[in-house]
């Protein structure tokens, strides 16, 4: 990973959360821009548990072995084809073979 990369992760992440938070709480108010913020923290904080609960009872060091336990198919094929198809514009995908 060069530096260059890390920079780019870095503001992607920092300058999206700096941009949007402000418009958020100035379209939504303090107090449910507050609300909608612990939610999210807890929702993700549950998505998290059971990702992590789900993997110990499983007893997979991954979470690619994880899904592929779960969907007892090829896990990497299915992942790859669902991003491929959400990168192409939905006017495109509906001419496509796998449909």
């Amino acid at each position: 990973m060069t530096l260059k990369s890390v920079i780019t992760l870095a503001n992607s992440i920092i300058g999206v959360s700096i941009l949007a938070m402000p418009f958020c709480f100035k379209q939504c108010g303090i107090l449910l821009a507050t609300l909608m913020i612990v939610l999210s923290g807890f929702i993700v904080k549950m998505a998290c548990h059971l990702l992590l609960k789900s993997a110990i009872l499983a007893r997979s060091r991954t979470y690619e072995f994880l899904g592929k336990l779960d969907f007892k198919t090829n896990f990497d094929c299915k992942v790859r084809e669902n991003l491929f198809q959400r990168s192409i514009p939905s006017d495109l995908r509906e001419s496509w073979p796998w449909k």
